[in-house]
């Protein structure tokens, strides 16, 4: 399995990498992100540490986050009873991110004698869905917002538990992550299933340890499971290295800890493939705070070790096809509306005055009998209870029962009055008892409303002119042309790949304009004598869209490493795309962003560069052939190159 390789004397530049790989206001946050523990664990000893350095990952959107401690305890009347503080940054209604950390601390009944997974989760769900857990929530109940699980060792059979009984009450949950799951059986812990309420499963795990004073962890059905094969140093304990592992996924800068254990260098190089960058394209990415994607089939772990999409809920066709990879839910009430996912529509931005496209798939109702009402709204950050945000869409949706998913294309407007910038955007589904929010991962650029047309005043009629006797006429000369190809470049000249539909422009004595034909051929004719300029442009392609994907990264990232084969020629040219000039982490950000599908700190990855730039005739005074021009991608550097 091929490793990261870092070299010390890199690794200051590197960690501007992991710092800055994602860094922009294009990933989800205004949700509930859950840390729980496993057999004798608590929340001091690094589940604390980790909830803290989720405000500083390289996407989190905002600059505030609430943290919250729920402690399940059983009381002298040996019921379970559940209780909340808050143990940092300000009330949920007053940030600007809307993101809620909550440490999960059930370590009075965590060891023999105590608690089973089931009995935790059920406490637990039952305070999630209270009105009254937190007051700063003014009466709202968590579950409001989009949830994800994260569970180490028992830890990992309590969340799916959780998630079942989510389930019954007709919640779905974005995301179950299981940290080396390991229930036990002679406690009554129920096994870890993925569960047909959940929309995206990943499992880390290990079988390191000697299976009795280091326990070992198991592959979870459903999930994306990606077993961890080198955990040298850290704890020195493989088990418990699992959960370092993944706080390495969050907190990107080295040397790191999490009060227990530290990730060196040494680390980094060795715990994490070259696909997962040293932590930065693992883990905590495929959060909706980390905005990776989730319908990916790279296979970080190697081939044959999962692929991403594999944890993606395929029980409903979601956008990753339809599968048997989800258990179906024992019980399932349908009381809650889901919005399961939302996105803006090409392209993500819009006139004020104008409409824009979203994407929702959603499921509510214990039947498909009855409506629910569907609102859209532009926000200035990514929390919906501050009062920040603008109405853009109010209609009704028709429920779908609890055996049915509905896909859905809307089309909010911006109001006209609305002021140019960028917009967070969420949908709000309420079924006039409950209500459930989900931001969309892309931010919509907001532009001045389009000008009023101007009335076309009626033509006042031109008196017909005398005939003026024609001169006699001076012949004309015979035109000349100026034709060639395009073609994409790879190391030193065309690829064979003809670049179709580029915009040919000649300026100078004449003017016109054509298109390169499917072979990347074009033909312009203008008259001898004239002075000429023939200049090829091309449209940007979409961040996300084929050729440009995690293949270039890595090209990109071992040139600058200096590590095998180093680009050259248009490759090397087409790595360049961020600044500074000069293969720096500045291109291997972009490129990963533009592949990732973010809009902004991409640098100029995905525009198309001309060489030459543009030519030159003067005068022109016969035919010219076999003006062809070279054209790369920007952050197109290695096989397969993007279709033109």
């Amino acid at each position: 399995m091929a490793k990261f390789g870092f070299n010390r004397r890199f690794w200051p530049f590197l960690c501007l990498i992991l710092l800055q790989i994602f860094f922009a206001r294009s990933a989800e946050a205004g949700g509930i992100t859950i840390i729980t523990h496993g057999f004798n664990g608590n929340v001091t000893d690094w589940i604390i540490p980790m909830a803290g350095k989720v405000g500083s990952y390289p996407t989190f959107s905002g600059t505030s986050y609430s943290c919250y401690q729920i402690s399940i305890t059983r009381n002298g009347a040996g019921q379970y009873v559940a209780t909340a503080s808050l143990i940092a940054g300000p009330p949920p209604l007053s940030t600007d991110s809307g993101e809620i950390v909550v440490k999960l601390d059930w370590s009075t009944v965590a060891g023999i004698g105590g608690a089973s997974s089931t009995t935790v989760a059920q406490a637990t769900v039952g305070a999630l869905l209270s009105t009254t857990l937190i007051p700063e929530m003014g009466g709202r109940p968590l579950t409001e917002l989009p949830l994800h699980l994260v569970g180490h060792s028992r830890g990992g059979s309590v969340i799916t538990e959780m998630s079942r009984f989510l389930g019954a009450e007709g919640i779905w949950v974005d995301q179950v992550t299981t940290l080396d799951p390991r229930p036990v059986s002679q406690f009554g812990d129920a096994a870890v299933t993925s569960w047909a309420n959940v929309l995206f499963a990943d499992n880390f795990w290990q079988t390191l340890g000697d299976g009795l004073f280091v326990p070992n962890g198991q592959s979870v059905f459903g999930a994306y499971n990606r077993k961890l094969l080198v955990l040298g140093g850290g704890y020195s304990s493989s088990h418990s290295d699992v959960h370092l592992w993944y706080h390495g996924t969050i907190d990107l800068v080295t040397p790191t800890n999490d009060t227990q254990a530290t990730i060196t260098v040494n680390e980094r190089n060795t715990w994490w493939t070259s696909t997962e960058m040293g932590g930065a394209a693992a883990g905590f990415l495929y959060s909706l705070i980390g905005g990776g994607d989730r319908l990916s089939n790279v296979e970080p772990g190697g081939t044959g070790n999962g692929r991403i999409i594999d944890g993606f809920n395929k029980n409903w066709d979601l956008g990753g096809g339809l599968g048997a990879n989800r258990t179906a839910l024992p019980a399932n009430n349908g009381a809650w509306p889901n919005p399961i996912r939302f996105a803006l529509s090409p392209p993500n931005s819009v006139p004020a005055g104008q409409s824009f496209g979203v994407t929702l798939y959603h499921q509510a109702g214990a039947s498909a009998v009855g409506n629910i009402d569907v609102a859209v709204y532009l926000d200035s950050d990514f929390n919906p209870y501050n009062s920040s945000e603008i109405v853009a869409l109010q209609q009704t949706l028709l429920k779908t029962g609890t055996t049915a998913v509905s896909f859905n294309t809307l089309n909010p407007t911006v109001n006209e009055t609305v002021s140019p910038g960028e917009y967070a955007v969420y949908a709000r589904l309420n079924d006039g008892s409950r209500t459930r929010y989900l931001y969309a991962p892309q931010l919509l650029t907001v532009t001045p409303a389009l000008p009023t047309p101007t009335p076309i005043p009626t033509p006042t009629p031109t008196p017909t002119p005398t005939p003026t006797p024609s001169p006699s006429a001076t012949p004309t000369p015979s035109p000349v042309s100026i034709s060639g190809t395009l073609g994409q470049c790879t190391t030193t000249g065309p690829s064979g790949l003809p670049l179709a539909n580029v915009t040919m422009t000649m300026t100078g004595s004449s003017g016109d304009t054509t298109v390169t034909d499917p072979l990347g051929n074009y033909t312009f004719s203008a008259s001898p004598g004239g002075d000429y300029t023939i200049t090829p442009t091309k449209a940007a392609r979409l961040p996300a869209s084929n050729g440009i994907d995690t293949v270039d990264v890595t090209a990109i990232q071992r040139h600058f490493l200096m590590q095998g084969q180093p680009l050259s020629g248009c490759r090397l040219t087409a790595a360049d795309c961020a600044t500074p000039a000069g293969i720096t982490t500045g291109d291997v950000i972009a490129t990963q962003r533009f592949f990732l599908g973010f809009t902004t700190g991409i640098g100029n990855a995905g525009k198309y560069q001309f060489d030459p730039v543009n030519r030159s005739y003067s005068p022109l005074t016969t035919d010219q052939t076999n003006q062809n021009y070279g054209a790369i991608v920007f952050g197109d550097v290695a096989s397969p190159f993007a279709v033109p």
